[in-house]
């Protein structure tokens, strides 16, 4: 009867065993808590970003706040978290509430046509224009049209205010966190910024010229945008205000967010207003307030705005028209900062390769093809 093998041994540990596999295991824990740490802020994504535009934005008034104070980062970050509350907070507030008491007005004007068919009112006159112009309608067709009308105007209404109050709230809420990171990324910037640079095998140059360059796109993307569209915005509604358009501030405040659409932009509001004006008989007003209207919308978007981006930016027009474009379509209102920055980014990093990393691979490959030759 034969006995039993030895049971095998196992072997010895070797501590160069977890020296060959320390780096592999490293990077794939690293990997998945840098992926579990994005699942986490990813609802904070476009918060974070619009932090740091903010921080662009402030960082010299922070900077003379410190030195006033001789160097109390708490209180001038406070103090620079307050004059942001107070340069966006008021102007916004004041904005919202001329919307709110315009669209309230504009609210009841729209119930008002349902009580005064065959009175001198807009449905009268816009009547007596398509007459003029050859299109007769009928009592009833005006009335069946108006009632559609307002109870499409009602349903409208109510669900745009119940939206507003929604986004109203998300709004204040990222607002508040935004400004809350805003405190500490200016306190604590410094540090987060030799973190990553510790963290970043490139050059310090290099880590200095990205961010440089995200400053100037936030700034310029900021500056002429929001130049232009609220240039658009303002000659808008005044010249709504000369020709009579009823709730100019309001529909000044509507062609100003639409300004920031390439293409049709302004557009979305200007003809509507200009067939009103015709239909009401301003048929002069209408003609004129559209030719002006589209003329300075083509000369700020196409001239002043893109001329504005591209400056701080140092990009091509074309670029900057197609990146904000291409923005919008991938990433919504927020690709209005995404598109041009992606873009400077690939910029930045083509022009570094064309005169650092070219001439390292270049060498490398020619290294590697010696070695093999010999």
């Amino acid at each position: 009867m034969t006995e039993p093998a030895a049971p095998q041994s196992i072997p010895p540990f070797a501590a160069a065993d977890n020296k060959v596999l320390a780096p592999t295991w490293f990077f794939i824990l690293f990997a998945v808590t840098l992926f579990g740490l994005g699942y986490l802020l990813r609802p904070f994504v476009a918060d974070i970003v619009g932090a740091f535009v903010l921080v662009a934005l402030f960082q010299s008034t922070y900077q003379r706040l410190l030195r006033w104070l001789g160097g109390l980062r708490w209180v001038a970050s406070a103090l620079t978290c307050f004059w942001i509350l107070i340069v966006v907070a008021i102007p916004v507030g004041f904005v919202g509430y001329s919307l709110i008491v315009e669209a309230l007005a504009a609210y009841s004007s729209g119930n008002a046509l349902s009580l005064s068919v065959g009175s001198v009112d807009l449905l009268a006159r816009a009547r007596v224009q398509l007459s003029s112009w050859g299109l007769n309608l009928a009592d009833e067709h005006v009335s069946q049209l108006t009632v559609k009308a307002t109870g499409a105007l009602s349903d409208f209404v109510v669900r745009q205010a119940t939206s507003t109050l929604n986004n109203t709230v998300a709004i204040i809420v990222q607002f508040t966190i935004v400004i809350v990171m805003v405190f500490y990324l200016l306190v604590d910037g410094p540090r987060l910024k030799r973190f990553v640079f510790d963290l970043s095998p490139l050059p310090v140059e290099e880590e200095e010229l990205l961010v440089t360059k995200f400053v100037e796109v936030s700034r310029g993307i900021l500056v002429g945008n929001g130049i232009g569209s609220l240039a658009q915005g303002v000659l808008g509604g005044v010249a709504m205000w000369v020709v009579g358009v009823p709730a100019p501030i309001l529909w000044g405040a509507a062609m100003t967010l639409f300004a920031f659409l390439p293409v049709v932009g302004v557009s979305l509001i200007v003809i509507p207003a200009t067939v009103y004006l015709l239909l009401v008989g301003k048929v002069v007003g209408g003609i004129v307030f559209f030719v002006f209207c589209m003329a300075q919308a083509l000369l700020l978007e196409n001239v002043v705005k893109t001329r504005l981006i591209g400056s701080q930016t140092r990009m091509h027009d074309l670029l900057v028209f197609l990146s904000v474009i291409g923005g919008l379509a991938g990433f919504g209102v927020f690709g209005l900062l995404y598109g041009p920055l992606i873009a400077v980014s690939f910029l930045t990093m083509a022009d570094l390769y064309r005169r650092t990393y070219r001439h390292m691979v270049a060498e490398r490959i020619q290294l590697r093809g010696s070695i093999a030759d010999g």
